[in-house]
């Protein structure tokens, strides 16, 4: 959660949070418990909690470096350059 959703650093993956987002992970952040979750249970992590929270999108890095003066953001791909 550090610095979403009012502003993020380079290195988060901006769609697994959003996905932990709109999947309910940040209404578990705040107290209200997830689907699964059991009232009077002592623990509120339930298994679709971790199943969300450790979901990955299988992309580890970016496909440019950083640069290391400011802006430190890529330049984005022309349209006719072809990826990695």
């Amino acid at each position: 959660m550090d610095g979403f959703p009012n502003g993020r650093r380079l290195e988060d993956d901006v769609t697994v949070i959003e996905l932990q987002a709109v999947a309910g992970a940040a209404l578990a952040a705040i107290g209200l418990w997830y689907d699964d979750y059991t009232v009077g249970s002592p623990n509120p992590v339930t298994q679709d909690l971790i199943d969300v929270l450790t979901y990955r999108t299988g992309v580890d890095r970016n496909d440019k470096p950083f640069k290391t003066s400011f802006p430190y953001v890529a330049s984005p791909w022309s349209g006719s350059e072809v990826g990695n």
